[in-house]
């Protein structure tokens, strides 16, 4: 029940947005955004939760943008039409110029412009097979060889979804400066970034 409070999670964007946005970091290997806008809100849920049910955040990155999109309004899922099988509620879509990958963990679907992938042959699987996140975390303390996603990996991740949800929280767009680690010319996100813990509790300097 936690997931569906602020307090607890912020929104859907930080309970599975780690999941689902690891696969356009994964390929894209982005960073952290240079600026960041959210907008949404509860339209449709009537319960006592108080995460919004539909909420839209826009990432601009040096030569591309990121969207995350959701909605709980209706069990639709990523098919857009397709069979009712194809795939899960959620799931990733690449818009560039020659055309749209959809995808999730266990299905995509290339849409192309035209015929450009009349005589394409795809590349050979480079990516090994995970044995699983407890496994690679025990072979990595035993072998201090790095899984597959480590804490490096993580952080750029991790700081794009909480700038997300300051962004919605706040109603602000969010001008950042990863160098420095801190809002550009905003007190108000500022404060945002640095929560104010109960005491007695509160982070070493």
């Amino acid at each position: 029940m936690h997931r569906y409070f602020h307090d607890y999670v912020g929104s859907w964007l930080n309970e599975l947005g780690p999941h689902i946005i690891d696969l356009p970091y994964w390929a894209m290997e982005p960073g952290e955004p240079i600026s960041v806008s959210a907008s949404g809100g509860r339209f449709v849920a009537d319960d006592i939760s108080d995460i919004p049910d539909t909420m839209t955040v826009l990432w601009e990155y040096p030569g591309f943008t990121m969207n995350w999109i959701h909605t709980s309004c209706n069990s639709y899922n990523f098919g857009f039409g397709g069979p009712p099988d194809c795939g899960r509620r959620l799931g990733v879509m690449f818009h560039g110029t020659q055309g749209t990958l959809m995808s999730d963990y266990f299905w995509h679907q290339v849409v192309s412009e035209g015929d450009r992938l009349k005589d394409f042959q795809p590349p050979a699987e480079s990516i090994p097979p995970s044995p699983g996140h407890e496994r690679e975390f025990l072979d990595a303390v035993k072998t201090r060889k790095q899984p597959s996603c480590s804490f490096e990996y993580h952080v750029p991740l991790a700081i794009t979804l909480n700038l997300g949800q300051i962004a919605f929280d706040t109603g602000r767009k969010i001008r950042w400066d990863s160098k420095a680690g801190r809002a550009i010319g905003d007190r108000e996100v500022e404060r945002a970034l640095q929560p104010n813990y109960r005491k007695p509790w509160k982070l070493p300097a």
